[in-house]
């Protein structure tokens, strides 16, 4: 899976990672490791908030990429 955060974000006109912790009130550590494609795992509690701050649901917070399971299966083996 792929977070598509950040473009859901400014599609929605909220320019940065604080902004959308501060609709969200979210710690605005969590919401740019988020952002930034960085989180492995993420609360349903945390999905909640930021589903309702962008007024979207989940699907559009996540992509399945498939390259990037190919990738993450590799480096895994290593």
């Amino acid at each position: 899976m792929r977070w598509t955060l950040a473009e859901t974000a400014r599609r929605q006109g909220i320019g940065t990672p604080e902004r959308l912790a501060s609709l969200a009130r979210l710690d605005p550590v969590e919401v740019r490791a988020l952002w930034e494609g960085r989180a492995r795992i993420v609360r349903v509690a945390t999905l909640d908030a930021l589903c309702l701050a962008l007024g979207v649901g989940v699907g559009a917070l996540l992509v399945h990429d498939p390259a990037l399971v190919l990738r993450l299966s590799l480096t895994e083996r290593r």
